[in-house]
């Protein structure tokens, strides 16, 4: 076996696999039985022990999420609709309120909206709730907006 030096804290597997979930769980779960078939090797067993908590961390939250994704199918369509209506009307409307306070070329209206209205029409609901976070994180720090 190489010298290879795994940062057992590190999961390397994570940013490969959050694109489908359901995949992620069956390569974990096939590397997860290999590396426990080959513990009679001393070093795939310190691989095997080091593995198997990010294996058992992770089948662990797919089992809540597929368990919640099953018993409240609604949350998902709400979710997606929000994202819409984000898409859409909500930043639109908010966009338009901050252009009757700031120019749309001052330094103070693209510091609320630096990149307008692309951060939260396109990308994923994670980036879009991301810059929904720093959008109101400026309007609490700008003295116009203070009541």
């Amino acid at each position: 076996m190489l010298n290879y030096h795994w940062p057992h804290s590190q999961n390397f597997f994570l940013p490969h696999l959050k694109k489908s979930y359901p995949l992620a769980f069956d390569i974990m779960n096939a590397v997860d039985t290999k590396l426990h078939n080959g513990m009679a090797d001393a070093a795939i067993g310190a691989l095997y022990t080091a593995f198997h908590t990010h294996c058992t961390n992770f089948n662990t939250n797919y089992y809540a999420y597929n368990t919640l994704k099953s018993s409240n199918p609604g949350t998902n369509l709400s979710v997606t609709q929000l994202d819409d209506e984000l898409a859409s009307t909500l930043i639109g409307n908010w966009d338009v309120t901050i252009q009757e306070v700031y120019n749309r070329k001052t330094v103070a209206y693209k510091t609320l909206m630096p990149n307008h209205r692309t951060p939260f029409q396109t990308g994923t609901v994670a980036s879009k709730v991301v810059a929904l976070t720093v959008l109101v994180a400026e309007i609490d720090a700008d003295p116009h907006w203070q009541p």
